[in-house]
Parts: C-alpha cells; structure tokens; sequence
C-alpha cells in the first residue's frame, strides 16, 4: 500500500517568512496574473521572484492573442481613414467578428 503523504526534506521544507506591503492596484494586478495562470497568488510571487515559469493557462493566451490581432485590424482601419482611404468594411467587419465569437467560445472551456 502507498504512502498516503510523504515527509517534506529539510532542504524542501519552508521555514522563512515574509511580509510584503502592497497597494490596491498592485496587489489586484499580481492576483489577476495569479489567477490567469490557475496559481495561486503565494506560489506566483515565489515563481516570479526566483525566475521560475508561471505559464499563462492557454485560453488566457488564446484570447490575449485574438485581442491582439482585433487591435492591429483596428489600426489599419484607422490608418486607412488617416490617409483618406475608404477603409474595406465589407473585409475587416467580418474578422472582427468572428474574432469576438472566438473569445466568447473560449470562455465556455
């Protein structure tokens, strides 16, 4: 039969402690990063100060990516526009769209 726990080395054992100060802003912000990479928001500290990985969850990456890529639709849309060029509505509108439903579909994973 397995060991149902296991005992923690000394060299893995924590036994420091720290207290960090934070404001509001900053503490929702490290929360937020905590939280799009499923950690919790301990062990994302420790990861970001000791340089380890903390690997954003993919939707998150997945929507960051289309959200970026609906901003650069938005700025060539604009550049059109600022150069007095009709802008391809019938062509970008589409994108966007379809851009929006995929955002939405990732949020029922």
């Amino acid at each position: 039969m397995k060991k149902l726990c296991i005992a923690v080395t000394d060299e893995v054992r924590r036994d420091s402690r720290t207290t960090i100060r934070w404001n509001g802003s900053e503490f929702a912000d490290v929360e937020l990063q905590a939280q799009s990479r499923n950690l919790s928001t301990v062990e994302y500290i420790r990861r970001a100060v000791l340089h380890r990985r903390a690997d954003l969850k993919i939707e998150t990456t997945m929507i960051l990516e289309i959200r970026e890529a609906v901003a650069a639709i938005k700025a060539l849309h604009a550049a059109y526009l600022a150069n007095g060029l009709e802008p391809p509505e019938d062509l970008l509108g589409p994108v966007i769209d379809n851009a929006i439903v995929a955002i939405l579909s990732l949020g029922r994973y």
